[in-house]
């Protein structure tokens, strides 16, 4: 069984006592696995519960893959799977402790196999492999197929494939790991047959595809001014910002990372306004308005470094027809001005 005399001793005071009197049960990092190896053999559902929430407050990137293992061995789901969910948090400190460095193979690659790692690209997964098998090359070389396989090559950045990829003697002599390479290789090179390329390594990571924004717009009073944001990765809405009043009917395109929201109604008025946020800092600042008043957005497109943007007016004449103006606005990023081209009137019969 391998635990202590010294660490025994709490639990049989509890197992005494816990029916009678409130026992009490000494929790210490040097002694903590021992008492949980301990109330698990004994069944003891207070004592397990008490030593889970002690482990759970104790995760750090130094220990979450050490206690995520032990969880699994002692059968502790709850302890297991917020030891996970943290190290899929915090994956970009864990791959720089010596717990990553020293995990056996398998257990890597469950880890690089998860869409739930939170990464800003798929590159870092691919330089944490590469340090985990310079750790003990002469033991880990062996598997670099089975490992370069859970890496999503074909998202990689070409130079990267080039660079790190071709050119490494390390996946040279391995045939496995030169068939991955040609599969990225061709998927870069040959853009238009990318859907016959699709496997498992073409799907992106879930961190890796960016957030939903839901700004503003009605709700079930007058309209909202909140800022919401879709994590895929946690499957959860969190609100990040406020806008800096009611509006509605507006235009809103993200750019460079910002969100720029453009015209729009406040309830009473036309807005011609032009506003830009910064989910990183939360700051909003005000851009060059538009020349004329407009809310009713049609199109929201981006050119670098242009936006294209359509608005749409509607009018019913006779109940038989809808007239529909449309203007097109030209904002050019680098001058921050804005140009109108033209407005063009459509006639569609309602059906």
């Amino acid at each position: 069984f391998g635990s202590s005399y010294e660490a025994l001793l709490p639990l049989f005071s509890v197992t005494t006592y816990l029916d009678n009197v409130a026992g009490v049960l000494e929790l210490k990092e040097e002694t903590i696995e021992s008492l949980l190896a301990a109330a698990c053999l004994l069944q003891l559902s207070q004592v397990i519960e008490v030593c889970c929430n002690f482990l759970m407050k104790q995760l750090h990137p130094s220990n979450c893959l050490g206690i995520r293992s032990f969880a699994d061995a002692q059968g502790c789901m709850d302890l297991l799977n917020v030891a996970h969910n943290y190290t899929m948090e915090h994956f970009l400190e864990v791959i720089q402790n010596q717990e990553f460095l020293l995990l056996p193979t398998a257990e890597i690659v469950k880890l690089l196999a998860s869409d739930d790692i939170n990464i800003p690209d798929e590159e870092t997964v691919f330089q944490a492999l590469m340090m985990w098998v310079r750790f003990d090359v002469q033991h880990r070389q062996q598997d670099l197929g089975v490992l370069l396989a859970e890496i999503r090559l074909p998202l990689l950045p070409p130079q990267v494939l080039l660079a790190d990829l071709e050119n490494n003697t390390m996946f040279s002599d391995d045939l496995e790991c030169q068939k991955l390479l040609m599969e990225a290789m061709k998927y870069h090179l040959l853009p238009e047959r990318r859907l016959m390329f699709q496997s498992p390594r073409t799907k992106p990571r879930k961190s890796t595809v960016g957030v939903l924004y839901a700004v503003g717009g009605m709700d079930a009073t007058k309209g909202s001014t909140t800022i919401e944001k879709y994590d895929l990765r946690t499957n959860t809405w969190i609100q990040v910002g406020m806008m800096n009043g009611r509006r509605l009917q507006f235009g809103v395109a993200v750019i460079d990372d910002k969100l720029y929201v453009v015209g729009g109604r406040d309830g009473l008025k036309t807005s011609n306004m032009v506003e830009c946020y910064n989910p990183l800092n939360k700051v909003w600042s005000t851009m060059p308005p538009m020349s004329t008043h407009r809310h009713g957005l049609g199109g929201f497109t981006v050119f670098f470094p242009i936006i294209i943007i359509t608005f749409y007016t509607y009018t019913i004449a006779a109940q038989a027809q809808q007239i529909q103006y449309v203007l097109y606005c030209l904002y050019s990023r680098p001058r921050l001005l804005w140009y109108r081209t033209v407005d063009i009137r459509l006639c569609t019969t309602r059906q």
